[in-house]
């Protein structure tokens, strides 16, 4: 199975403990602690504050689906951040851009996701499902849609990319 995203090699990125040394769950467990929920991950509000409102839509979904690669889309495109492009890079060969992150276009969404799952990775895919107020600074409305998991491959595309011998 794929390797947890939480054991990936620790990187040092200042104000980012959260994510390595420092990684607690939801209710501020460290990891190795009693009743620690490594489906869950604290982000720290300073680091939220200094995000803008997209990123900050981002965190807020991987600290509730920190177990799941994220699959978050911007306009027609699913981009993958932080430890979730490094997995990304690692089993999809997708190339990583500036600012540890990477994507592909949405009809590669089948091809990338059955690619995880197979590898034993869940991926959580995030949707724009409203569109922002052109006058507003604010993010387009976005949410968890799917989880993907062995158990759920049950969409016909899907079903055909996992088939043996199947496209890639």
């Amino acid at each position: 199975p794929g390797e947890p995203l939480g054991q990936l090699r620790e990187r040092k990125c200042k104000g980012r403990e959260f994510l390595t040394t420092d990684r607690r769950d939801a209710q501020a467990r460290p990891r190795g602690t009693p009743g620690y929920d490594g489906r869950t991950l604290l982000v720290p509000q300073q680091y939220m504050s200094e995000l803008t409102p997209t990123m900050q839509q981002f965190w807020r979904v991987k600290s509730s689906h920190a177990d799941c690669v994220v699959f978050f889309k911007l306009g027609k495109f699913y981009e993958l951040f932080d430890e979730d492009s490094d997995v990304g890079a690692r089993v999809c060969g997708l190339k990583q851009r500036e600012g540890k992150k990477s994507g592909f276009p949405e009809r590669s969404f089948a091809q990338y996701g059955v690619r995880l799952v197979a590898e034993g990775y869940r991926v959580a895919v995030v949707e724009q499902v409203r569109t922002a107020n052109a006058s507003a600074k604010a993010a387009m409305e976005r949410r968890v849609v799917a989880i993907l998991s062995p158990g759920t491959l049950l969409e016909p595309e899907l079903q055909q990319l996992a088939e043996p011998g199947a496209p890639s």
